[in-house]
């Protein structure tokens, strides 16, 4: 929880192939060649993924072993494309962001509504 102000590396020893970063006070996702989505930081409305509420200093895995094709972290809430094309989306769904039919949040991934 220090600022930097020249690039550090993210800790964990992972590789990332796509970064984004979303947010008021911040959450990034990292997705790796293979597909595995981490994210850490701000952590609120579940955001990270990880099912959890707390914020996350280190890259922590999104939870339900899926893997992804893309993603991208807006305020309070994340989606990514998996793998078989399918969306899911995590966070904060107070305006029904997260695509379930719903305002509630979701700590973890939830399928949009209405995909096979």
């Amino acid at each position: 929880m220090t600022d930097r102000p020249v690039p550090t590396a993210v800790s964990g020893g992972l590789a990332y192939a796509q970064l984004r970063a979303g947010g008021f006070i911040g959450h990034t996702c990292g997705l790796t060649s293979s597909g595995a989505a981490f994210c850490w930081g701000e952590n609120e409305r579940g955001q990270v993924g990880d099912d959890s509420t707390l914020d996350k200093l280190t890259p922590s895995a999104v939870a339900g072993a899926l893997t992804f094709s893309s993603l991208d972290a807006g305020f309070r809430h994340t989606c990514g494309r998996a793998s078989g094309g399918a969306v899911y989306c995590w966070g904060s769904g107070a305006a029904g962001q997260l695509g379930t039919n719903s305002t509630s949040q979701s700590a973890v991934p939830a399928k949009v509504f209405g995909q096979p």
